[in-house]
């Protein structure tokens, strides 16, 4: 479907994550494939090689992780500082954590997804050879131990990229990441940090808590997450990013959920007009969804 363009997709992007992740270059919606790929059983664990999403295997979470079942907010998805491609062509390899050790996954791809070029075409995302284009490379370390499974990872984009207070001079974007799950009973909780590359990004700090309550067929969830704008911006509009989330989640028959929620946001969104950086916004959303 395409967005409006003064709809809350349109100006208030991290309110819904799954917002404009199949648009051509007009804008428009369309029909899309997204994951194409080949996986090999490889040393006790799988490769995946061809058009992926990298979020498959980094950054994971067993409460924070799904727009269409859980959070809706992008800050309640994945960490926003983690600079993915959107769908790219790569190559990943997990090694699942057993009771004695860590699993692992390694990814390598193009900086670029298809979502990221200009023209959105699949012809512009196998041409990996532009002079804007780079690699994406991420290493993620997991383990599961007792109710807690603790995941941590460093990320490198080598897309060269103008910085904030000197546009003239180049730079490329790091950052590293933590995502804690712990649960207990019908109790789920996601701690998320992350810290990226000052120089080059608007806000290098993030951090995100998200709490689930399960009970029967129903859940309910409730989220707080923020960005701390780097000291090296110059724009002294830059406000600090907070967003809540409360939602629930109900599932009256088999394969159907209904998930209405509200969220609260205030300070700087990168889809939001100038005039939209220090106000306060309350967003209330339904999703429905059916799946056979």
């Amino acid at each position: 479907m395409s967005p409006s363009g003064r709809g809350i997709a349109s100006q208030l992007g991290i309110a819904n994550a799954d917002a404009g992740s199949a648009l051509n270059s007009c804008g428009n919606g369309r029909l899309q494939l997204s994951e194409l790929h080949y996986v090999l059983p490889f040393a006790q664990g799988e490769v995946y090689l061809g058009m992926l999403d990298p979020t498959r295997f980094l950054d994971g979470s067993d409460i924070a992780n799904d727009e269409t079942q859980q959070f809706l907010g992008a800050g309640f998805v994945n960490n926003p500082l983690i600079d993915f491609p959107d769908y790219t062509l790569g190559i990943a390899y997990h090694y699942t954590a057993s009771a004695n050790q860590p699993g692992f996954a390694v990814f390598l791809s193009s900086s670029n997804g298809l979502g990221d070029n200009s023209s959105a075409s699949y012809g512009q995302l196998i041409n990996v050879h532009d002079k804007e284009k780079g690699l994406f490379s991420a290493a993620e370390l997991y383990y599961p131990w007792k109710k807690i499974k603790f995941r941590s990872g460093l990320w490198l984009n080598t897309a060269i990229k103008p910085q904030i207070n000197n546009p003239t001079e180049k730079a490329k974007n790091y950052g590293i990441y933590t995502s804690i799950d712990a649960s207990e009973g019908q109790h789920q909780w996601n701690l998320r940090y992350g810290y990226t590359n000052p120089d080059v990004t608007a806000s290098n700090h993030f951090v995100a808590i998200a709490y689930q309550y399960q009970f029967k067929q129903a859940a309910l969830g409730l989220g707080l997450a923020h960005q701390r704008m780097t000291h090296q911006s110059a724009d002294s509009s830059n406000t600090p990013n907070t967003q809540a989330e409360l939602y629930l989640r109900i599932n009256p028959a088999p394969g159907l959920s209904i998930s209405p929620s509200i969220q609260y946001l205030h300070g700087q969104s990168s889809s939001q007009t100038p005039q939209q950086l220090s106000k306060r916004n309350w967003v209330a959303g339904l999703r429905l969804s059916y799946y056979f």
